[in-house]
């Protein structure tokens, strides 16, 4: 007895022009091998990838605000929301294949997405939907922590135990350390450094943390600041390799 061949996989063509994009995604997923493969592991470096790309051009925006910038500070953001479109379908869908189905999942899990982030914008924003004036920074940020607090409650998660706990460790690290430095700031605080080390290592992060100290009173940003010096250290690092060449 022989296994019989599966049968083929067939549909029907579908006019994109009338899909939402959480509907466009659910199709991907179902009709295109790539994309029927995908989990969320095997996107993420995608996403951190757009990213970085979007970051860039916010930069070059930031540079050269002109309309060539915006439009390509418009695409990059498309592309960041892509991957969460994909995501979304992904949760809809969880199952990869190798082999398209055709069989498109309901696009449920994006409305979720949009209706939770819009619930958590508004419960931590009263001042904007139910005062009748202008609150205060102060008062803002106070009424803020509270909320979080009382959602991490309600939700039945472990209070936060200091305001570095919620900074992700997978930042890169110059940009945690900026963001640890600015809390420690709002908390009223200076940043304190533990004894020093024998270890090169432990001496080498003191003393780039104290650089980024140093930049935090300067009112400059470090990741910026050095990433606009290896950008000149690789021009130059070229014209001289261009020059000796010639």
């Amino acid at each position: 007895m022989t296994d019989e061949a599966p049968e083929p996989v067939s549909w029907d063509p579908v006019d994109p022009a009338g899909l939402t994009l959480a509907e466009v995604l659910s199709l991907l997923r179902a009709r295109c091998p790539w994309a029927a493969a995908h989990t969320h592991e095997s996107l993420a470096p995608f996403l951190l990838e757009e990213t970085y790309e979007l970051l860039e051009a916010i930069q070059q925006h930031s540079e050269a605000p002109d309309a060539q910038s915006l439009a390509e500070l418009k695409k990059e953001l498309g592309d960041v929301l892509y991957q969460v479109l994909f995501h979304a379908a992904v949760i809809d869908a969880p199952q990869p294949h190798t082999q398209p189905t055709g069989q498109a999942a309901p696009p449920t899990s994006f409305a979720e997405v949009e209706q939770l982030l819009k619930d958590k914008i508004v419960r931590r924003h009263r001042h904007v939907f139910d005062s009748t004036a202008p609150w205060t920074l102060e008062e803002v940020e106070d009424m803020y922590e509270r909320t979080k607090a009382r959602e991490r409650k309600a939700e039945g998660r472990q209070a936060v135990k200091s305001s570095f706990d919620s900074l992700p460790r997978t930042m890169p690290a110059l940009a945690r350390a900026a963001a640890v430095i600015d809390r420690a700031q709002r908390m009223g605080r200076q940043l304190q450094n533990p004894p020093g080390a024998s270890a090169e290592e432990q001496r080498i992060g003191h003393e780039l943390l104290a650089l980024v100290q140093e930049a935090h009173s300067r009112g400059v940003d470090p990741e910026k600041a050095l990433r606009a010096a290896t950008e000149a250290a690789e021009k130059a690092t070229l014209g001289r390799s261009a020059h000796e060449r010639g």
